[in-house]
């Protein structure tokens, strides 16, 4: 989860500039960009369901929310910049405002969850509603990085919303 802000999200090319506005103050505007050349990325109507459901059951009800669906390579590249870790990761989050109105973005690496799913032995549609879901929940502000009894609140709240996609407990197939 990186905080950021509407200027430094403007200048970063794979970034958007969040659009909400004081007259929407109960719209969800989702937009989804795939630069991924990677097989098996679920549908744009897919990935919507999941976060409006995430953003449902957490009732927040304004939402300006990007995902990024991008390559293995700009994944590592994005990892190192904001997070000096090294390689590809699966999730990383944008935050530009917290609370009433949620701005962010999710950038996804498809190949990193189809590797993870694998590992997990899930399906590759199981293990990316969890990374979509979890992206969200850091936009909402939760941080299972902070400590011990935030991370549990954290994979509690993402069992409810993939609960409620129709979706098993992921954390009950992990080593």
């Amino acid at each position: 989860m990186i905080h950021t802000n509407k200027t430094i999200a403007h200048r970063c090319s794979f970034l958007r500039a969040p659009t909400l506005n004081p007259e929407s103050l109960s719209a969800i505007h989702i937009d989804i960009q795939i630069t991924s050349k990677a097989k098996s990325i679920p549908s744009q109507k897919t990935l919507k369901k999941w976060i409006q459901t995430a953003l449902t059951i957490h009732r927040i009800r304004s939402a300006d929310i990007g995902i990024q669906i991008i390559s293995t390579p700009k994944m590592a590249e994005l990892n190192q910049h904001y997070r000096k870790n090294s390689g590809p990761t699966n999730v990383l989050t944008f935050i530009y405002e917290e609370g009433k109105n949620l701005a962010g973005d999710v950038v996804l690496c498809p190949l990193v969850i189809q590797q993870e799913a694998k590992q997990f032995n899930l399906r590759p549609i199981e293990r990316f509603a969890h990374i979509v879901v979890h992206g969200c929940l850091h936009l909402m502000g939760f941080d299972h990085e902070l400590n011990a009894t935030e991370a549990e609140r954290m994979e509690k709240a993402e069992i409810k919303v993939l609960k409620k996609l129709g979706y098993k407990n992921p954390y009950n197939e992990m080593p």
